[in-house]
Protein backbone atom coordinates (compact mmCIF):
# COMPACT_ATOMS: atom_id res chain seq x y z
CA UNK A 1 0.00 0.00 0.00
CA UNK A 2 1.29 3.12 -0.91
CA UNK A 3 0.63 6.59 1.06
CA UNK A 4 0.41 9.65 -1.07
CA UNK A 5 1.41 12.93 0.66
CA UNK A 6 0.93 16.61 -0.43
CA UNK A 7 4.08 17.44 -2.56
CA UNK A 8 6.29 20.54 -1.85
CA UNK A 9 6.91 22.84 -4.97
CA UNK A 10 10.51 23.07 -5.43
CA UNK A 11 9.82 26.70 -6.72
CA UNK A 12 8.49 27.98 -4.23
CA UNK A 13 10.96 27.15 -1.34
CA UNK A 14 13.76 28.44 -4.05
CA UNK A 15 11.64 31.59 -4.45
CA UNK A 16 11.13 31.79 -0.39
CA UNK A 17 15.07 31.11 -0.27
CA UNK A 18 16.17 33.43 -2.48
CA UNK A 19 14.27 36.26 -1.13
CA UNK A 20 15.68 35.28 2.70
CA UNK A 21 19.16 35.06 0.72
CA UNK A 22 18.63 38.69 -0.25
CA UNK A 23 17.62 39.99 2.99
CA UNK A 24 20.20 38.12 5.01
CA UNK A 25 23.28 40.07 2.61
CA UNK A 26 21.27 43.44 2.94
CA UNK A 27 21.20 43.16 6.73
CA UNK A 28 24.82 41.90 6.67
CA UNK A 29 25.49 45.00 4.69
CA UNK A 30 23.75 47.35 6.71
CA UNK A 31 25.14 46.17 10.11
CA UNK A 32 22.60 43.82 11.54
CA UNK A 33 22.18 40.48 12.93
CA UNK A 34 25.29 38.39 12.18
CA UNK A 35 25.36 36.05 8.96
CA UNK A 36 25.42 32.80 10.89
CA UNK A 37 22.42 33.64 13.15
CA UNK A 38 20.75 34.04 9.56
CA UNK A 39 22.16 30.80 8.53
CA UNK A 40 20.62 29.15 11.40
CA UNK A 41 17.29 30.41 10.72
CA UNK A 42 17.48 29.99 7.23
CA UNK A 43 18.14 26.06 7.81
CA UNK A 44 15.51 25.68 9.90
CA UNK A 45 12.66 27.06 7.81
CA UNK A 46 14.32 24.82 4.71
CA UNK A 47 13.85 21.59 7.25
CA UNK A 48 10.24 22.64 8.42
CA UNK A 49 9.20 22.98 4.29
CA UNK A 50 10.81 20.15 3.38
CA UNK A 51 10.46 17.19 5.53
CA UNK A 52 7.44 14.94 5.09
CA UNK A 53 4.06 15.68 7.03
CA UNK A 54 1.04 13.39 9.02
CA UNK A 55 -2.32 13.67 8.12
CA UNK A 56 -5.12 12.43 9.72
CA UNK A 57 -6.10 10.19 7.06
CA UNK A 58 -3.00 8.35 7.08
CA UNK A 59 -2.91 8.12 10.62
CA UNK A 60 -6.34 6.64 10.19
CA UNK A 61 -5.29 4.38 7.54
CA UNK A 62 -2.10 3.07 10.01
CA UNK A 63 -4.57 2.42 12.92
CA UNK A 64 -6.49 0.19 10.43
CA UNK A 65 -3.44 -1.88 9.43
CA UNK A 66 -2.56 -2.34 13.17
CA UNK A 67 -5.78 -3.73 13.87
CA UNK A 68 -6.21 -6.05 10.89
CA UNK A 69 -2.20 -7.65 11.32
CA UNK A 70 -3.26 -7.79 15.47
CA UNK A 71 -6.34 -10.14 14.45
CA UNK A 72 -4.34 -12.13 11.90
CA UNK A 73 -1.84 -12.75 14.58
CA UNK A 74 -4.12 -13.62 17.45
CA UNK A 75 -5.83 -15.98 14.92
CA UNK A 76 -2.92 -17.70 13.32
CA UNK A 77 -1.29 -18.01 17.20
CA UNK A 78 -4.99 -19.44 18.62
CA UNK A 79 -6.20 -21.66 16.01
CA UNK A 80 -3.95 -24.73 16.45
CA UNK A 81 -5.42 -24.56 20.56
CA UNK A 82 -9.53 -24.24 19.36
CA UNK A 83 -10.80 -27.93 18.13
CA UNK A 84 -14.29 -29.24 16.38
CA UNK A 85 -16.76 -31.53 18.79
CA UNK A 86 -18.13 -34.37 17.11
CA UNK A 87 -20.72 -36.81 17.88
CA UNK A 88 -20.77 -40.34 16.26
CA UNK A 89 -24.69 -40.70 15.63
CA UNK A 90 -26.49 -43.81 13.86
CA UNK A 91 -28.34 -43.08 10.92
CA UNK A 92 -31.16 -45.52 9.35
CA UNK A 93 -31.74 -45.88 5.43
CA UNK A 94 -34.62 -47.45 4.79
CA UNK A 95 -32.45 -49.37 1.67
CA UNK A 96 -29.03 -49.75 3.43
CA UNK A 97 -30.37 -49.83 7.35
CA UNK A 98 -28.40 -48.39 10.29
CA UNK A 99 -25.45 -46.69 9.48
CA UNK A 100 -22.98 -44.63 11.98
CA UNK A 101 -22.36 -40.95 11.03
CA UNK A 102 -19.92 -38.16 12.90
CA UNK A 103 -21.71 -34.43 13.45
CA UNK A 104 -20.20 -31.67 14.15
CA UNK A 105 -21.93 -30.30 17.54
CA UNK A 106 -19.80 -27.64 18.86
CA UNK A 107 -16.30 -26.26 20.11
CA UNK A 108 -13.68 -26.42 22.54
CA UNK A 109 -10.16 -25.45 23.38
CA UNK A 110 -7.29 -26.54 24.82
CA UNK A 111 -6.32 -25.56 28.30
CA UNK A 112 -3.28 -28.02 29.24
CA UNK A 113 -1.25 -30.06 27.32
CA UNK A 114 -1.75 -32.68 28.77
CA UNK A 115 -5.00 -32.99 26.77
CA UNK A 116 -7.50 -31.24 29.10
CA UNK A 117 -10.02 -29.28 26.59
CA UNK A 118 -13.06 -26.75 27.69
CA UNK A 119 -16.47 -26.73 26.28
CA UNK A 120 -19.76 -25.99 26.99
CA UNK A 121 -21.53 -28.81 29.16
CA UNK A 122 -25.11 -28.74 27.00
CA UNK A 123 -22.22 -29.80 23.70
CA UNK A 124 -21.22 -32.83 25.73
CA UNK A 125 -24.24 -33.52 27.45
CA UNK A 126 -25.16 -36.94 25.79
CA UNK A 127 -24.17 -39.97 28.21
CA UNK A 128 -24.98 -42.16 25.41
CA UNK A 129 -22.59 -40.18 22.40
CA UNK A 130 -19.57 -41.12 21.55
CA UNK A 131 -17.64 -37.44 21.35
CA UNK A 132 -14.29 -36.69 19.53
CA UNK A 133 -12.52 -34.05 19.15
CA UNK A 134 -10.75 -32.32 16.34
CA UNK A 135 -7.30 -30.29 16.00
CA UNK A 136 -6.85 -28.32 12.72
CA UNK A 137 -4.69 -30.29 10.90
CA UNK A 138 -7.28 -32.65 11.50
CA UNK A 139 -5.57 -35.00 13.97
CA UNK A 140 -8.51 -36.16 15.28
CA UNK A 141 -8.29 -37.68 19.48
CA UNK A 142 -11.53 -39.71 20.88
CA UNK A 143 -12.75 -38.05 24.14
CA UNK A 144 -12.07 -40.14 27.55
CA UNK A 145 -13.48 -38.81 30.18
CA UNK A 146 -16.30 -35.76 30.10
CA UNK A 147 -16.97 -33.41 33.53
CA UNK A 148 -19.84 -31.37 33.48
CA UNK A 149 -20.91 -28.43 35.58
CA UNK A 150 -24.68 -28.28 34.12
CA UNK A 151 -24.82 -25.05 36.72
CA UNK A 152 -22.17 -22.62 34.55
CA UNK A 153 -23.22 -24.69 31.50
CA UNK A 154 -19.73 -25.43 31.26
CA UNK A 155 -17.64 -28.73 30.59
CA UNK A 156 -13.95 -30.19 30.94
CA UNK A 157 -12.73 -33.17 28.80
CA UNK A 158 -10.36 -35.27 28.42
CA UNK A 159 -8.13 -37.15 25.55
CA UNK A 160 -4.92 -39.04 25.45
CA UNK A 161 -2.53 -36.54 23.99
CA UNK A 162 0.58 -34.72 24.83
CA UNK A 163 2.66 -31.75 24.39
CA UNK A 164 -1.22 -30.02 22.69
CA UNK A 165 -0.93 -26.17 22.73
CA UNK A 166 -2.54 -23.59 24.68
CA UNK A 167 -4.62 -20.90 25.22
CA UNK A 168 -4.31 -18.84 28.29
CA UNK A 169 -6.86 -17.17 30.26
CA UNK A 170 -7.34 -13.71 30.57
CA UNK A 171 -9.05 -11.46 33.89
CA UNK A 172 -12.63 -10.90 32.45
CA UNK A 173 -13.06 -8.54 35.09
CA UNK A 174 -10.52 -5.78 33.51
CA UNK A 175 -12.86 -6.25 30.57
CA UNK A 176 -14.03 -2.82 29.13
CA UNK A 177 -17.13 -2.08 26.64
CA UNK A 178 -16.20 -1.23 23.01
CA UNK A 179 -12.46 -3.50 23.06
CA UNK A 180 -11.95 -5.87 20.77
CA UNK A 181 -13.19 -9.62 20.52
CA UNK A 182 -12.55 -12.36 18.36
CA UNK A 183 -14.38 -15.78 18.00
CA UNK A 184 -13.19 -18.86 16.41
CA UNK A 185 -15.34 -21.97 16.25
CA UNK A 186 -17.20 -24.89 14.15
CA UNK A 187 -19.29 -22.17 12.81
CA UNK A 188 -22.81 -24.66 12.08
CA UNK A 189 -21.16 -27.92 13.02
CA UNK A 190 -19.48 -28.12 9.27
CA UNK A 191 -17.17 -25.03 9.10
CA UNK A 192 -13.99 -25.31 11.09
CA UNK A 193 -11.87 -22.70 12.59
CA UNK A 194 -14.28 -19.89 11.35
CA UNK A 195 -13.01 -16.23 12.57
CA UNK A 196 -15.09 -13.69 13.39
CA UNK A 197 -14.43 -10.34 14.83
CA UNK A 198 -16.28 -7.49 17.19
CA UNK A 199 -15.80 -6.01 20.23
CA UNK A 200 -17.36 -6.16 23.74
CA UNK A 201 -20.90 -5.05 23.42
CA UNK A 202 -21.90 -5.03 27.16
CA UNK A 203 -20.83 -6.78 30.56
CA UNK A 204 -22.48 -8.27 33.15
CA UNK A 205 -25.53 -9.14 31.33
CA UNK A 206 -28.52 -12.12 32.38
CA UNK A 207 -30.06 -13.85 29.91
CA UNK A 208 -32.06 -17.36 29.77
CA UNK A 209 -31.27 -19.73 26.44
CA UNK A 210 -31.96 -22.76 24.99
CA UNK A 211 -30.53 -25.49 22.05
CA UNK A 212 -34.53 -25.34 20.69
CA UNK A 213 -37.93 -26.21 20.87
CA UNK A 214 -38.96 -28.43 23.92
CA UNK A 215 -35.04 -28.33 25.60
CA UNK A 216 -34.91 -27.07 29.00
CA UNK A 217 -34.00 -23.79 29.17
CA UNK A 218 -30.62 -22.30 31.21
CA UNK A 219 -30.28 -19.25 32.71
CA UNK A 220 -27.00 -17.22 32.54
CA UNK A 221 -25.86 -14.65 34.79
CA UNK A 222 -22.92 -11.69 34.62
CA UNK A 223 -22.50 -12.82 30.72
CA UNK A 224 -20.40 -10.88 28.06
CA UNK A 225 -22.29 -9.67 24.97
CA UNK A 226 -20.27 -9.34 22.18
CA UNK A 227 -21.11 -8.37 18.00
CA UNK A 228 -19.05 -11.17 17.14
CA UNK A 229 -21.28 -13.26 14.99
CA UNK A 230 -22.17 -16.19 16.49
CA UNK A 231 -23.78 -19.44 15.35
CA UNK A 232 -24.74 -23.03 16.34
CA UNK A 233 -21.75 -24.88 16.33
CA UNK A 234 -19.61 -22.25 17.94
CA UNK A 235 -20.54 -23.05 21.66
CA UNK A 236 -17.59 -23.63 23.75
CA UNK A 237 -15.08 -21.80 21.61
CA UNK A 238 -13.30 -19.10 22.95
CA UNK A 239 -13.53 -15.47 23.13
CA UNK A 240 -10.31 -14.14 22.73
CA UNK A 241 -8.88 -10.48 23.01
CA UNK A 242 -6.03 -8.72 20.87
CA UNK A 243 -3.49 -10.17 23.20
CA UNK A 244 -4.66 -14.00 22.23
CA UNK A 245 -6.22 -14.55 26.05
CA UNK A 246 -9.96 -16.55 26.65
CA UNK A 247 -12.03 -13.62 27.84
CA UNK A 248 -14.97 -15.94 27.75
CA UNK A 249 -16.71 -19.09 26.67
CA UNK A 250 -18.93 -18.48 23.54
CA UNK A 251 -22.65 -20.23 25.04
CA UNK A 252 -25.20 -18.14 23.07
CA UNK A 253 -26.55 -16.27 20.30
CA UNK A 254 -29.78 -14.18 19.17
CA UNK A 255 -31.68 -16.12 15.98
CA UNK A 256 -34.40 -13.44 16.23
CA UNK A 257 -31.35 -10.22 16.20
CA UNK A 258 -28.79 -9.50 14.38
CA UNK A 259 -24.83 -9.04 16.12
CA UNK A 260 -26.01 -10.04 19.92
CA UNK A 261 -24.47 -12.79 21.25
CA UNK A 262 -22.86 -13.95 24.75
CA UNK A 263 -20.25 -15.48 26.72
CA UNK A 264 -19.40 -17.44 29.90
CA UNK A 265 -16.81 -15.16 31.38
CA UNK A 266 -13.25 -16.66 31.71
CA UNK A 267 -13.33 -16.16 35.56
CA UNK A 268 -15.92 -17.81 35.77
CA UNK A 269 -14.05 -20.82 34.57
CA UNK A 270 -11.07 -20.11 36.42
CA UNK A 271 -11.74 -22.07 39.92
CA UNK A 272 -13.01 -25.09 38.26
CA UNK A 273 -10.15 -25.70 36.17
CA UNK A 274 -8.04 -25.12 38.99
CA UNK A 275 -9.55 -28.13 41.33
CA UNK A 276 -9.93 -29.94 38.48
CA UNK A 277 -6.04 -29.54 37.64
CA UNK A 278 -5.45 -30.25 41.57
CA UNK A 279 -7.87 -33.12 42.19
CA UNK A 280 -8.98 -34.48 38.81
CA UNK A 281 -12.63 -33.67 39.19
CA UNK A 282 -15.00 -30.45 39.42
CA UNK A 283 -15.54 -29.15 42.89
CA UNK A 284 -17.83 -26.24 43.68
Amino acid sequence: MQIHTPKIHKKAVLGTISLLTFLLILTQISGGMPLNKYKFHLENLTKSLTERKTFPKETKIHQLVEEESAIIEVVESASSSVVSIVVKQVSYDFFSGPSLTEAGIGTGFIVDSSGIIVTNSHVVSDSSGEYSVVLKDGTTYEVEKIHLDRVSDLAIVEVTARNLPILELADSDKLKVGQKAIAIGNALGKFQNTVTAGIVSGIGREITASSGYGSQASFYEEVIQTDAALNPGNSGGPLLDLSGQVIGINVATTPSADNISFAIPSNTLKPLLETFLAKGRIIR
